[in-house]
């Protein structure tokens, strides 16, 4: 899939996995984050869309190919050559605009992925982060956009009026 294909649209079974991973083992990656989010988000994969780099993203592929379970699995790539700098951004991209749920993996110094799962609460997504050092899940709450409240414009009637009626 590339930036020319068209997206797909993003309903409530489809799951956006970004971040930074650093060194993990495929037990953390399955049996401590991967399930439990599933668990949480209570949802019936049909799609997985993830970056292509990085151990766990084969961890997660060969977990649903050994369990003979069915979601489609898209990974992007980064393309420095055509890109640039712009790279993460625009496969970060892709898996946002097809993911209704997501699993981020914060970064050790960086800010960047905190404020993206920020950004997707606001939106409306469900989110779950995973701290860099010890790999414990937060559920992020969703965003509920305040109204303000509207003055009731109130007449006020003088004595005579209110006898009157």
């Amino acid at each position: 899939m590339s930036l020319d294909d068209d997206f797909i649209t993003p309903t409530n079974n489809h799951l956006g996995i970004l971040g930074t991973h650093g060194k993990i083992n495929k037990n953390i990656i399955i049996d401590d984050i991967l399930l439990p989010a599933i668990n949480e988000f209570n949802i019936n994969l049909t799609h997985i869309f993830m970056p292509f780099e990085g151990e766990s993203s084969i961890y997660i592929e060969d977990y649903f190919e050994r369990h003979k379970k069915s979601p489609n699995i898209i990974r992007y790539s980064l393309d420095w050559k055509k890109n640039g700098p712009s790279s993460r951004n625009i496969r970060d991209s892709q898996i946002i605009n097809n993911a209704s749920y997501f699993i981020i993996f914060l970064g050790k110094k960086s800010p960047y992925y905190e404020k993206l799962a920020e950004k997707l609460i606001k939106k409306g997504k469900k989110v779950i982060t995973v701290a860099y050092i010890d790999y414990q899940l937060t559920v992020l709450e969703p965003y509920i956009k305040e109204t303000p409240q509207k003055k009731k414009k109130t007449k006020e009637k003088s004595i005579m009026e209110y006898f009157s009626n």
